[in-house]
């Protein structure tokens, strides 16, 4: 009996059109295990009907083309479709083993549709690769009429040819390049000079022969226990040696049979008796697994575009790590093995279920490993699972499986089905047509497709891809239209050359067809100030994804703490952008029904979420959207946060400015990198800066911000486009267009922020990356030094003004330009656009503007490219503002 060993096995599941061969439909291993797959997006289930018991290994099942069980195997024993045992010739048993690692191999006879070759192997290097002829129309178990099938006697157990030495436990097979014939290769222990040999034989409708040698050297006597495995592609085969820790990569050519040896990967810990092995569906990643030892029970991807052996070692990912309790030396994960739907599926010995990993196609954990995925309804998986080779029809076609099912089949407010692809960079179109229901939309990582909202609530439609595009993602969202949630989609696919297939997928038991996706809630930044006694802003931009359109009339916000517990009193108010105002609530921020009808619901809108200074936001914010139909969506956001110090402030220089107010400073400042000391991370991608103030009654408050057209270093004009800003009476937020890069010899570019009713005595500094995590934050003594003399910003000669205009944003600009206006009193305004030597170019009446700070927006698309300056006047020319300067960039 040889040492057990903890085999992985992973089945990398290739979608199939529907013209696909479906002879890996139902699989039956382990111990009376049994799984079958449906040929679409959906998961396999279990079968309770297998009388294979104690497949400690290797194993192989075949059906038809149409999915009907023909037989199985352990390598000793063969099951007919009606799971009874053929009577074999004598001695009755295939010189196969089943503790053998690939003990057997079922091929359909090229040019037979009643005739299959069933190989078999011996473990522990004993006796030889052998095969034997498989006749369904003989009688069998069954009768004359209704036949079982069983082996042709002068074809049983037939010694391959060129079987001279001990062989190992590997073999595998992939179909030739004429999409008739097989390669079936195999391995043994060479001579006595140790000249170990790698197998490929021919299997035609002529027979078995042997086509080529390789001579694979330094294996040891150990390394007989291990895996081989062909890519998808045909172009490359894997070998694993267990007891050498290591694996061997080589080139194949599925016309010729030839091997060339391209990559030896040597690792004593991560290949540490490394057993199972298999290629990802695309033929770019390499999965393995070691044996149940005790010590590492792993798996790992690693990536085969590299192109030297220490850069594929180097790009290893953990993908899985056993912790289960090891009380058998069978226990834990076993071997791996492509499969049917593109998912690749992983035995666990001595578990009532196996693995998968659901996209295997991803680089790194995003492939999305499943522990518990398939469980087995009766009996227990060892550490084998079929040997499974596809056909060239499965091969040909697996392009089809970018429509697989993604593992949350509904959306947050089960709007519909989403199915998501790994994308696929030969495809030009794409042709739908939903029986039940309607397509909701689409998305793709490939510029120039039509827009998704084209296709919305449509039974039928057509996609077309630039064929120099890279679709690396596709994804379609389905809504049924049917009372039970069932509908039917049937995908056709084109590509460059001109290949097509067909896939279709059935949908059974969605859940009631709501009206709408989930909306886009995004939290813009937490900005907060531990310890203060002010009040700080969570700031949610809702956006309404509803497909058709239904507005919403009503909004729910939850704070759960970091323990998951919901608080009622960490929010104290909620203002809604666009002058909805909502009162202070002791519980959650509840503005149902206050948000307006269907006919004048908000969509989309900006909500501030306000909670005191002296709470820290650390936990998640619930989101619940109330739409006018009555469907409602739920989401939610966390804020991530992450010390990591060091940005600095550095020239303050305070200004006056002339405002309707009794007195208002503007501050400059420009921002300075990290230290050359700080490397990570170096450079800090700053997106976000808010500026905090101590609050107390009739103090200074913040009243506006602006971005200045100066800039420290020459030639980078670009560092400081803000997006937008924003601020409440003491918090400020700026947010940029593009992620400042800051390294430790650059600054930015010159911010300001105005102050009204004196200058604070400190300002709180937080900066931000993209996603909203901290890089630093610090504190900075203002100077209050200053006399109260009024200096004009800008241009001087406008008498005692009333109203003062403060530098918007974007600046430069190519369409919409947004600034800030401050009133005394609510009086008509009118906006007038000069060019730069003072001729007028357009007045633009802005309507009655209300007292105190308003946002106004103009459209400056129309303007040719140059510099512009904008003043803003009463209607009856009684008072006008300060001027201030646009650039306008086509």
């Amino acid at each position: 009996m040889k040492k057990l060993l903890y085999p992985l096995v992973i089945f990398c599941l290739l979608s199939s059109s529907i013209k696909a061969q479906q002879e890996s439909k139902h699989w039956y291993f382990g111990n009376k295990a049994a799984i079958t797959f449906p040929y679409n997006t959906t998961l396999p289930t279990s079968l309770t009907n297998s009388n294979m018991n104690g497949a400690m290994e290797g194993c192989a099942s075949i059906s038809d083309g149409a999915g009907t069980l023909l037989f199985y195997t352990d390598g000793e024993k063969i099951w007919d479709k009606s799971h009874t045992t053929m009577p074999l010739p004598a001695p009755g048993v295939l010189n196969g083993h089943s503790s053998a690692a690939q003990s057997s191999l079922i091929l359909r006879k090229p040019g037979s549709n009643s005739q299959y070759y069933v190989f078999s192997l011996f473990h522990s290097k004993l006796d030889k690769l052998r095969y034997s002829l498989v006749d369904l129309t003989l009688q069998g178990n069954g009768t004359t009429f209704n036949p079982l099938g069983n082996v042709v006697s002068s074809t049983f157990n037939v010694i391959a040819p060129g079987q001279l030495y001990d062989p190992t436990e590997m073999l595998t097979a992939t179909m030739h390049s004429n999409c008739t014939d097989y390669w079936v290769i195999s391995h043994d222990m060479g001579n006595a000079a140790g000249l170990p040999r790698i197998l490929v034989y021919l299997v035609t409708a002529s027979g078995v022969t042997l086509n080529n040698t390789f001579f694979d050297g330094n294996m040891l006597a150990a390394d007989h226990n291990g895996c081989i495995k062909v890519s998808p592609d045909r172009k490359k085969l894997a070998i694993t040696y267990n007891n050498s820790n290591r694996v061997r990569i080589f080139s194949f050519n599925n016309s010729t049979g030839a091997i060339a040896l391209t990559n030896t990967l040597v690792d004593n810990t991560n290949l540490l008796a490394v057993y199972g092995i298999e290629f990802s569906p695309d033929s770019k990643l390499l999965y393995t697994s070691n044996t149940p030892s005790g010590i590492i029970r792993n798996i790992s991807q690693y990536d085969l575009t590299l192109s030297s052996d220490a850069a594929i070692l180097a790009s290893r990912t953990l993908i899985a790590n056993e912790t289960s309790a090891w009380t058998s030396a069978t226990n834990g994960f076993g071997q791996m093995q492509l499969g049917p739907d593109n998912r690749i599926y992983v035995s666990r010995g001595g578990f009532g279920s196996i693995s998968y990993i659901n996209l295997p196609n991803v680089l790194g954990t995003g492939c999305g490993f499943v522990l518990n995925g398939i469980p087995l309804a009766s009996g227990t998986s060892n550490i084998g699972l079929p040997n499974y080779i596809p056909t060239c029809d499965t091969v040909q076609t697996k392009t089809c499986d970018i429509f697989r099912l993604d593992p949350n089949d509904t959306n947050c407010c089960s709007a519909g089905i989403s199915r998501i692809s790994a994308g696929n960079s030969n495809v030009t179109k794409i042709t739908y047509q939903v029986t039940g229901g309607v397509i909701q939309g689409y998305s793709a990582s490939c510029a120039g497709t039509p827009n998704s909202t084209s296709l919305s609530g449509t039974a039928s439609g057509t996609i077309n891809f630039n064929p120099t595009c890279s679709l690396q993602l596709f994804n379609t969202s389905l809504q049924s239209t049917t009372a039970t949630g069932t509908m039917t989609v049937k995908y056709t696919v084109k590509f460059q050359n001109g290949d097509s297939c067909v896939y279709t997928t059935e949908v059974k038991g969605c859940p009631r067809a709501p009206l709408i996706q989930c909306d886009n809630v995004k939290g813009e930044i937490c900005i907060c100030n531990p310890g203060s006694s002010g009040q700080n802003y969570l700031e949610l931009i809702i956006g309404n994804q509803t497909i058709p359109s239904s507005s919403i009339c009503g909004l729910i916000i939850n704070y759960y703490n970091s323990s998951n517990v919901l608080d009622n009193g960490f929010f104290i108010n909620s203002i809604i952008m666009s002058n909805y105002q909502v009162n202070p609530l002791p519980g959650p921020i509840n503005v149902a029904g206050m948000l307006g009808t269907a006919a004048g619901a908000m969509n989309p809108f900006v909500i501030q979420a306000n909670y005191t200074s002296n709470k820290v936001l650390d936990g998640r914010v619930e989101v619940i959207t109330i739409h006018c139909n009555g469907d409602t969506c739920k989401t939610n956001w966390k804020p991530q946060k992450v010390g990591l110090g060091d940005v600095v402030y550095v020239d303050w220089k305070p200004k006056y400015v002339k405002s309707p107010f009794s007195k208002v400073n503007a501050y400059s400042f420009k921002i300075a990198g990290p230290s050359a000391s700080k490397t990570e991370p170096n450079p800090f991608k700053l997106k976000y800066l808010t500026i905090n103030i101590p609050d107390s009654s009739g103090g200074p408050e913040i009243i506006g911000l602006t971005g200045a057209e100066l800039y420290s270093v020459k030639g980078r004009e670009q560092m400081l486009t803000i997006e937008r800003a924003s601020h409440a009476r003491y918090t400020a937020l700026f947010k940029l267009k593009s992620a400042l890069n800051m390294g430790p010899a650059d600054t930015s570019g010159i911010f300001q922020v105005f102050f009204a009713n004196g200058i604070p005595k400190n300002a709180f500094f937080n900066f931000y990356n993209e996603e909203g995590s901290m890089l630093s934050s610090s504190t900075l003594a203002l100077d209050t030094s200053l006399g109260t003399g009024v200096t004009q910003l800008g241009k001087n000669g406008f008498g005692s003004n009333q109203m003062m205009l403060f530098s918007g944003y974007p600046n430069p600009t190519s369409d919409q330009f947004n600034l800030s206006i401050s009133m005394v009193e609510a009086e008509e305004v009118k906006l007038t656009i000069m060019d730069i030597n003072g001729r007028l170019i357009e007045e633009k009446n802005m309507g009655k503007i209300k007292r105190g700070l308003s946002e106004l927006n103009i459209s400056v698309a129309h303007l040719s490219e140059g510099t512009y300056f904008i003043q803003a006047n009463t209607t009856g020319n009684y008072q006008s503002s300060n001027s201030i300067k646009v650039v306008v960039i086509k």
